[in-house]
């Protein structure tokens, strides 16, 4: 059979599908004709056309508006097709629908309107990769990196659930303006397990990306993609491709005897890039890398591709949730499946997890036997749970059980029906962190039982002391290290408690270099356990204590990358965001960690106070100052409303507040003591220098050191001292501390903003700000 033999009607629908610009919301030309739905119509009575983004042979692509939600979609409608291609689209959905992941273009809904099939899905603001590579001709090799390591994030999500796209191209990827890379057009993907494709199925696929078993109509796999990752990377970094010919046809035959170019026989590129090309290009699947997800590892420069014969595509951790149990009113009982599938789409951000797509789990129902059910979905976890409404409120219970029946974990969770879909999703959130965090340790199946419940130890004595006391925590975590060297979490989370220690030590008496044992734990944890949120966000609080700011909300990013739920890492990044703004972001992210952990983050709370201070939101700023009293660094209670005090200058904050009261010895409790007794006017402002000056000298911590600073230039200007206000302002400078908001927002300036030394510290605080906040974010937010 030739190669041009493939079906016409399945090279129409392809040509359909390839013609999607996706999904795109912009930077495309509409190929739309007199057949075409004009603007306003309305499909299936709940999508208004909003106009044509690209039609072909079998069908026609929209941008619509989902008037049920008030959201843009996009919406692919399959005209003049056989059944046969009617079925393609149908698999299309099935398919698509199993993949969860950010870096692939979601599928929402399935529906027919007047007799014809439609599907629509998530509309993307932005381009093709091709569009993109046809403008530039070719990319750096770093931003090659960054495009990569997104395309084989979503590859992953899409082989762990059993599905090979076979249609890898520039053309299926986009680019959203927001910097986010994302995978389209499953349109001729199969399950991986599918049984009886013909040689045409096979042979479906664009031939310049083709792989060598697709060229030959043998069964393909997840190394099939991997191949055609290849060549796209061939493709960003030289401009052309790999092999050369008169025809696509003749290039795909090529590959099938020849050797690929070398890419640095066109241009000078990175050796390490080049090799890993030639790997994914190797004629035999066998000599390919193992998984996408090795391939990313190479990319970040976390480990080297090592070749290994065909692996099973199933993750080891799998998961699937069962539909939620409803009791209540009649007129609510769709929040059972609402929170089900919510809690479904959430679970599949998480790296390394598969889970089952809820169209399947859900048939089981909410009483279904979890051994069964784990034993008929292929997994080893199965999550099921129960809501129950009472008016307004609503009591979530869920729980985490393992495929021989064994209960791992469960909890209960409170809300409020205001809003019901905020509702679904902040608890969906909640209870995937608690999974997950549960899921990182059973699924160690290499760590004896005795390094496991030392791990486990470690990590509920941080959670209950907010990580105010590390010491005990970091000897079982060193227990744990010794009887299973290969114990990833327990690197992470000594790396964790160890930058946490180096903060907070300086409360203690001098006798530890806590800096060098922060430095080396973290180093080892981003050895030995990159893989790991907790590594990545380990690493962003030592560079945050340290004041480069741009690599630890680097690092922060990075953890949620791997881990959107790591409420951690949202609190450590809305803490740079509120230093150097946009402080709306840095409210926001505030406020999500707290949900994802509403039990120990005091650091939330403080941040969220002293925002809701320099908004003018007292009861709000009481509230938050209040939550945070249960982590044990330096009485932050205490210390947050003394500097309410300072910031208005109104001492009437300072009732009930005395710091008098707490007789700690330590020399920063006596620092502290002396700063506000300096405030209240029962000390010299000299006296006041002598005893801090000495004190914060010592402190390594710049973090910390900055912290002491600050309130003692509130303390300063609430005494009218502007030279000395002035004079530790510019050690602050000299610290690289970034908080503009601080500057812009405390009441405390308002005597020594028009100083004209100020203003020149200003300037330079500022302008450090604005080159934290040119770091891009917003893929990690989860609001609009």
């Amino acid at each position: 059979m030739k190669l041009e033999d493939v079906d016409d009607d399945e090279a129409a629908l392809h040509d359909t599908i390839a013609s999607d610009p996706g999904l795109s919301g912009s930077g495309v030309h509409p190929r739309g004709s007199k057949d075409t739905l004009p603007e306003g119509t309305i499909l299936a009575d709940r999508y208004l056309v909003e106009g044509c983004l690209g039609a072909g042979a079998m069908g026609e692509v929209y941008r619509v508006t989902d008037t049920h939600l008030g959201e843009p979609v996009a919406l692919k409608r399959l005209t003049g097709a056989s059944a046969k291609a009617v079925e393609r689209f149908l698999r299309e959905v099935r398919l698509s629908r199993k993949v969860t992941h950010r870096n692939v273009a979601r599928t929402y809904d399935l529906g027919v309107h007047d007799g014809v099939h439609f599907l629509t899905m998530e509309i993307i603001e932005g381009r093709s990769l091709e569009d993109v590579l046809e403008e530039q001709g070719r990319f750096c090799a770093d931003e090659v990196r960054r495009v990569a390591v997104d395309v084989c994030r979503g590859l992953s999500a899409a082989h762990e659930v059993g599905v090979v796209h076979r249609d890898l191209k520039p053309g299926n990827v986009m680019v959203a303006n927001d910097g986010r890379v994302l995978l389209t057009d499953f349109g001729i993907a199969r399950a991986a397990q599918e049984p009886g494709l013909t040689r045409a199925e096979q042979l479906v696929g664009t031939p310049l990306y083709m792989a060598p078993e697709q060229v030959l109509g043998r069964p393909v796999d997840a190394r099939t993609d991997l191949y055609a990752l290849g060549v796209m990377l061939f493709e960003m970094l030289t401009g052309t491709w790999p092999f050369l010919g008169e025809t696509a046809v003749a290039v795909a035959l090529a590959r099938v005897n020849a050797e690929p170019r070398d890419p640095r026989s066109v241009l000078p590129v990175p050796d390490e890039l080049a090799d890993l090309i030639l790997h994914l290009l190797a004629r035999q699947p066998d000599d390919r890398p193992a998984s996408a997800e090795a391939v990313a590892a190479v990319l970040t420069g976390h480990s080297r591709v090592e070749r290994a014969a065909p692996t099973d595509v199933q993750a080891e951790s799998s998961i699937a949730v069962l539909p939620f149990q409803y009791r209540g009113a009649a007129d609510a009982d769709y929040l059972g499946d609402a929170l089900a599938e919510e809690l479904t789409d959430v679970l599949g951000q998480i790296r390394g997890l598969r889970v089952v797509a809820y169209s399947s789990s859900r048939t089981h129902g909410h009483d279904a036997d979890p051994r069964v059910a784990a034993r008929q979905l292929g997994v080893r976890h199965v999550v099921l749970g129960g809501v129950q409404r009472r008016g307004a409120q609503v009591r979530i219970t869920a729980r985490l059980v393992q495929e021989d029946g064994s209960q791992l974990w469960s909890e209960r969770f409170n809300g409020e029906v205001e809003d019901v879909f905020e509702l679904q999703e902040r608890l969906a959130k909640r209870i995937a962190e608690a999974l997950r965090l549960e899921l990182s340790v059973s699924q160690t199946h290499r760590a004896p039982r005795e390094a496991v419940e030392l791990y486990l130890r470690a990590r509920r004595n941080l959670l209950a002391a907010g990580y105010s006391t590390v010491r005990a925590s970091l000897e079982d975590l060193d227990g744990a290290i010794h009887l299973a060297p290969q114990f990833a979490p327990a690197y992470a989370l000594h790396a964790c408690a160890s930058a946490r220690s180096w903060f907070i030590g300086a409360f203690d008496e001098p006798g530890e270099d806590r800096r060098a044992r922060a430095q080396e734990s973290v180093a080892r944890a981003l050895e030995y356990a990159p893989e790991l949120a907790e590594s990545q966000l380990a690493a962003g609080v030592l560079a945050l204590q340290s004041h480069e700011f741009a690599p630890a909300a680097s690092y922060f990013v990075k953890a949620l990358h791997i881990t959107p739920t790591l409420a951690l890492a949202h609190s450590y990044l809305a803490m740079v965001q509120a230093d150097a703004g946009p402080m709306d972001d840095a409210e926001r992210r505030f406020r999500l960690a707290s949900e994802l952990d509403p039990t120990h983050l005091p650091t939330a709370s403080m941040g969220l106070a002293r925002i809701a201070f320099f908004r003018g939101r007292e009861d709000e700023f009481r509230a938050h100052a209040d939550n945070s009293a249960s982590v044990g660094e330096g009485r932050p209670r205490e210390l947050i409303y003394m500097r309410a005090g300072l910031w208005s200058r109104d001492p009437h904050w300072f009732e009930g507040r005395d710091v008098d009261s707490h007789q700690g010895g330590t020399p920063v409790e006596q620092m502290v003591r002396a700063v506000f007794e300096y405030a209240k006017g029962a000390l010299p402002v000299d006296a006041a220098v002598n005893v801090f000056e000495p004190v914060v000298a010592g402190i390594d911590n710049i973090r910390f050191r900055s912290l002491m600073r600050q309130v003692l230039v509130e303390a300063h200007c609430f005494r009218g001292e502007i030279d000395q206000a002035i004079r530790t302002l510019t050690a602050l400078d000299q610290d690289r501390i970034v908080d503009v908001v601080w500057l812009d927002h405390c009441p405390s300036f308002e005597a020594i903003r028009q100083d004209p030394r100020f203003a020149a510290l200003h300037r330079s605080i500022a302008s450090r700000a604005a080159e934290v906040r040119s770091l891009d974010t917003r893929d990690t937010r989860t609001w609009s």
